[in-house]
């Protein structure tokens, strides 16, 4: 069989960054869609406008979980700016898929920013 994921997804749902809780956060997010049944709560901390650290718990399909974990590797350390400034897009290129009806793909770093508007 083929695999249908680019290797990028593939690694990033086999040994997922950043999972489980963090002890000391400034703020948790929770996110459902509920349609495919998937649930992330990210877990982050903050420190002089960064994110200091990130970490999530899930349940969901392979590429949420992939996308949960590169978005996480992804944001660690960038101010809130920049974080605000990322495309949903970029993500899903990156991790190889291009069917805009994967919204799971765009669901961890649309969780984040959304919390961070509220934030600031």
């Amino acid at each position: 069989m083929i695999n249908k994921y680019s290797p990028l997804l593939t690694e990033h749902f086999m040994n997922p960054r950043n999972i489980g809780r963090l002890n000391d956060f400034t703020f948790s997010v929770e996110s459902d869609h509920l349609k495919d049944g998937d649930r992330i709560v990210f877990y982050v901390a903050l420190e002089d406008g960064r994110i200091k650290d990130i970490s999530y718990t899930i349940q969901g399909c392979p590429r949420v979980i992939a996308s949960s974990s590169y978005t996480s590797e992804l944001v660690k350390g960038k101010k809130i700016s920049e974080v605000l400034e990322m495309k949903e897009e970029t993500i899903a290129e990156r991790l190889g898929i291009d069917d805009p009806s994967f919204n799971c793909i765009r669901l961890p770093l649309s969780t984040l920013q959304q919390k961070l508007k509220e934030y600031l």
